[in-house]
């Protein structure tokens, strides 16, 4: 309990409305859990219905915590990472590169951490260039 309360208040001890009671309501918050568990369909338990279960102005803490928790983030970093990336693969030779080559030299921009054989794609370059002559 000590431990959960060491990282709550380090990571969240100014956002929170009562910063001074967080260690009070956690310890009823668990006995209140330790309720919940012991009802027979507690596992079908949503985030939503802890939210209605903890009472805002005696777990307020709790409460803001637990709204953090289920509030889901609006945007993604790989989403953010393509965006930036494409605005600098776009260059002057964009307007004279074929929308294919565009869309492979993009994907080995923005996914750096897949590992490329180099042998395979010189193989592969070496059998289209014998075919075109």
């Amino acid at each position: 309990m000590t431990e959960l309360y060491k990282k709550l208040k380090d990571n969240f001890f100014d956002r929170l409305p009562e910063p001074l009671q967080l260690f009070g309501e956690l310890k009823k918050w668990k006995n209140e859990c330790i309720g919940l568990v012991n009802k027979p369909n507690y596992v079908n338990l949503w985030m939503n219905d802890l939210l209605i279960k903890c009472d805002r102005i005696l777990y307020s803490n709790i409460h803001y915590l637990l709204v953090f928790l289920a509030t889901p983030p609006v945007t993604t970093s790989s989403a953010e990472r393509a965006f930036s990336s494409i605005k600098r693969i776009k260059t002057y030779c964009r307007s004279t590169m074929v929308e294919q080559r565009l869309n492979g030299l993009a994907a080995a921009f923005i996914h750096k951490n897949v590992e490329i054989d180099a042998n395979k794609i010189l193989d592969l370059f070496a059998k289209k260039a014998s075919t075109a002559f």
